[in-house]
C-alpha cells in the first residue's frame, strides 16, 4: 500500500492503484477462461483496477441462493482458472485479493475442515436436568461433565446423598455438527491450521509467482467464535491464568442465573479469555500467513454497527481488540445502515442507520500505526443505487475514517435470478453503467486524500465492553455509548473509540497526551457508570494530573470550530507538507460554509474533476 505522506497535484489527479476501490466479483456460474478474459476486459472498461473472486459454490446456500459455479470450490480446475484470472489479470496493470471461503463467513472451508477435522466442531455450554428421590447418591450421567448444581446455586460432588426430592442440573459441552457444511469452532487454532490448509495453501501453490506483487491482500469475512462457547480446554486455560475454577459459576456462564456485582468479575475474566483465544487462534494465526506471504491482512466482523453486536451475532466479544488483529481492519455497510436522510421513514439497525460506527474501524487503525481502512459497501442494498446516494455514502464514510472502499457486487452470472440475488450488481448492461468509470476515480481520490499524512483527532469514546459483557447493564450502557457517539457528531466533534487495552497500555506525555500508536488523546469520555479496571482509573487519574481532560458526559464538549453549521462534519489530516479538512455535508440543504483553516493557502480539491483551484474561506458543501 502506498505510504501516502506528501501532497502531489499528479497523485491526486491519478492515484495509485492502492487507492482503488476492490469490487467483488462472484463466481457463481459456469467459469472458463473466456468468460474470464472478457469480463476482465469489461473490468477494465469500467475503470475497475483491483477485485477479489467470492465463490459461491451450488452447496453454500442450495435453496435460497442456488448457483452453477463450475468447476466446483477448492478443486484443482477451479484454482487452475484463479492462476489464470491472476496471470490476465497482471497483463491488464490489475490487482487482485484473495477471498478466503466459499460464501461466508470465513473460517469453515464450506464444510472441508469439519469433513476432515470432525474433532473441530463447535463447542456449547449445554445442560440437562435430572430428578432424584430422597437417600439416592448423586453419580453424573457421562464422565465429561463437568459439573452438577441444586438449583442452579449449590454445585455437588459424585456421592453427594439428597435428603429430599431434587432436581439437579448437570452442565456439559456438546459438539455441534448439523450440516455436511457446518462451522468449526474458531476458538481452536488447530481449526484456524485445518482451514488455511484447505484454503490459503491451495491459493498459495496457485499464486505463487504473484502473490506480494499481483496479489496484495487477503480478505477473511465475518468469522466468529460460538455463541455459548465452552470447552474442557478452555476451563483448564481460565484455572490456569486466574488460578481459580470456573465450575462452580456454570450458572452464571450458561445465564441461567443472574450477575450480581459480587460475581460479574467471573463474566469479565471469562469473556476477555474468549476474545484473546478468538484473536490469537484465528485472527492473528490468518494474519501470520498472510503477512508471511507479502499480502495484507483485511476483511471485517459481523454486527460491527451495534455496540453489543460482539456478543449478540458478532461473537468475536471484543470488537476493538478483534480490528486491531488487522492490518487494514474493516466495517461491513452492504445492507443500508449508511443512507442519505429522509430516504427510508423507518430506521433501524438494517435500514439509514448511520451510526458512527465506522470509527470502530478508523479508530483501530490509527491505534494499530496503520493508515488504510476499509468498508465493504452496496451489496444487497437494492436495486435504486443512484449515484447520489453511493457518493453520501462513501463521503459518510470517508469523515470518519474509511479510505479503501470494497464494492458488491460485479456478478459472473447474469441470467435469471444469477443477477437478481444480490442487487445492484456493476456490470457494462446496466442503464446507469456509462458512469461507473469516473465514479470509481472519484472514490480513488476520495481514498488518497483521506488518507494522507495522519488523522488530526485529540478526543476519544470509550468502549465500555465489561458492562456489554457483564449484562447488569448491558442495554443500558449500550444506549448511553450510542447517545455519547451520536452526541459528540452533533457537536461535528471528530473522535476516536478506545478501550481498556489502549488505556492500561498506553504511554502518557507530560504535556497531557495519552499516547498508543498514531494516536494522541487529550479528551477522553467515559460513559457515565461504566465499569473501569483499577490499572484504567490509576491511568486516567495519571493523565488528569499531566492536564488531559476526563469527561463523564457532553456538556463540557465544545461544538467543532472549523464550520459553524449543524449536519456538516469535518475530518482534519496532517502531512509534511500541508494539511487538509474533509467537509461532508450529512445532513440539510445545500449551503455555504464558513470554514474556518489554520493556514493563509487555501485550495479547494475537486474529487471528480481531479482539479485544485485557489478558493476563498466560503465553500459550497454538497
Amino acid at each position: 500500500m502506498n505510504n501516502n505522506e506528501i501532497f502531489r497535484a499528479e497523485d491526486f489527479l491519478s492515484p495509485d492503484i492502492s487507492f482503488a476501490p476492490c469490487y467483488v466479483w462472484v463466481w457463481n456460474d459456469i467459469v472458463t477462461e473466456e468468460i474470464i478474459d472478457s469480463q476482465l476486459r469489461e473490468m477494465k472498461e469500467l475503470g475497475i483496477r483491483v477485485f477479489y473472486i467470492l465463490p459461491e459454490p451450488k452447496s453454500f446456500r442450495p435453496d435460497s441462493m442456488p448457483t452453477k459455479l463450475s468447476p466446483d470450490y477448492l478443486t484443482e480446475e477451479f484454482f487452475s482458472l484463479v492462476s489464470f484470472t491472476a496471470e490476465r489479470a497482471k497483463k491488464l496493470g490489475m490487482r487482485v485479493w484473495i477471498y478466503d471461503e466459499g460464501g461466508w463467513p470465513s473460517g469453515g472451508a464450506l464444510g472441508k475442515v469439519l469433513e476432515k477435522c470432525p474433532e473441530y466442531a463447535r463447542e456449547v455450554l449445554s445442560s440437562r436436568t435430572r430428578a432424584f428421590r430422597a437417600g439416592e447418591a448423586y453419580e453424573k450421567s457421562s464422565p465429561s461433565d463437568f459439573a452438577a448444581f441444586i438449583n442452579d446455586s449449590e454445585i455437588i460432588p459424585e456421592g453427594y446423598v439428597f435428603g429430599e426430592e431434587c432436581t439437579v442440573t448437570e452442565y456439559f459441552s456438546e459438539k455441534r455438527i448439523s450440516s455436511p457444511t457446518d462451522y468449526p469452532d474458531l476458538l481452536k487454532k488447530e481449526a484456524a491450521e485445518c482451514f488455511i490448509e484447505a484454503t490459503h495453501k491451495k491459493y498459495e501453490r496457485a499464486l505463487e509467482n504473484e502473490l506480494g506483487t499481483t496479489v496484495t491482500a487477503l480478505f477473511t469475512d465475518e468469522p466468529k467464535a460460538p455463541s455459548g462457547a465452552f470447552s474442557k480446554a478452555l476451563s483448564d486455560k481460565y484455572e490456569k491464568l486466574y488460578k481459580e475454577s470456573v465450575l462452580p459459576y456454570l450458572p452464571l456462564i450458561a445465564g441461567k442465573t443472574a450477575p450480581t456485582r459480587e460475581n460479574e468479575y467471573i463474566l469479565h475474566r471469562w469473556y476477555e479469555l474468549l476474545s484473546r483465544t478468538f484473536c490469537e487462534s484465528f485472527l492473528l494465526t490468518c494474519k501470520k500467513w498472510a503477512n508471511e506471504q507479502g499480502l495484507s491482512f483485511t476483511g471485517h466482523l459481523d454486527k460491527d454497527h451495534h455496540p453489543l453486536g460482539c456478543i449478540r451475532g458478532g461473537e468475536n466479544f471484543q470488537l476493538m481488540r478483534s480490528l486491531r488483529c488487522f492490518d487494514i481492519p474493516g466495517i461491513d455497510v452492504i445492507w443500508r445502515q449508511v443512507y442519505p436522510e429522509g430516504r427510508i421513514d423507518v430506521r433501524d439497525e438494517m435500514n439509514a442507520y448511520n451510526g458512527y460506527f465506522p470509527r470502530y474501524a478508523s479508530s483501530a487503525a490509527t491505534q494499530n500505526g496503520n493508515k488504510r481502512v476499509l468498508a465493504e459497501i452496496f451489496g444487497v442494498a437494492g436495486a435504486a443505487l443512484t449515484y447520489d446516494i453511493m457518493r453520501y455514502t462513501a463521503g459518510f464514510l470517508a469523515v470518519r475514517g474509511i479510505n479503501l472502499f470494497n464494492i458488491f457486487n460485479f456478478p459472473l452470472g447474469r441470467t435469471g435470478h444469477l443477477l437478481a440475488q444480490e442487487l445492484p450488481v456493476f456490470t457494462e448492461d446496466q442503464p446507469y453503467i456509462k458512469n461507473l468509470k469516473d465514479f470509481n476515480r472519484y472514490l480513488e481520490r476520495l481514498s488518497f486524500v483521506s488518507s494522507l499524512g495522519e488523522a488530526v483527532c485529540d478526543t476519544a469514546l470509550y468502549y465500555p465492553v465489561r458492562d456489554f459483557w457483564s449484562s447488569l447493564s448491558a442495554e443500558k450502557m449500550s444506549e448511553s455509548f450510542d447517545k455519547l457517539g451520536r452526541g459528540l457528531e452533533e457537536k461535528n466533534q471528530d473522535f476516536d473509540i478506545i478501550d481498556s487495552d489502549i488505556i492500561e497500555n498506553a504511554e502518557l506525555s507530560d504535556s497531557g497526551e495519552l499516547i498508543f500508536g498514531n494516536a494522541r488523546y487529550r479528551k477522553i469520555i467515559i460513559p457515565e457508570g461504566a465499569f473501569l479496571s483499577e490499572k484504567e482509573k490509576a491511568v486516567l487519574e495519571a493523565f488528569g494530573n499531566y492536564g488531559g481532560r476526563v469527561f463523564y458526559g457532553l456538556s463540557e464538549i465544545c461544538d467543532n470550530t472549523i464550520t459553524d453549521k449543524k449536519g456538516i462534519l469535518t475530518k482534519r489530516r496532517r502531512f509534511k507538507n500541508g494539511e487538509l479538512i474533509l467537509v461532508f455535508r450529512e445532513k440539510g440543504e445545500d449551503t455555504t460554509v464558513d470554514v474556518h483553516l489554520p493556514c493563509e493557502a487555501c485550495y479547494l480539491l475537486e474529487l471528480m474533476s481531479g482539479k485544485i483551484i485557489r478558493k476563498d474561506l466560503l465553500i459550497k458543501v454538497k
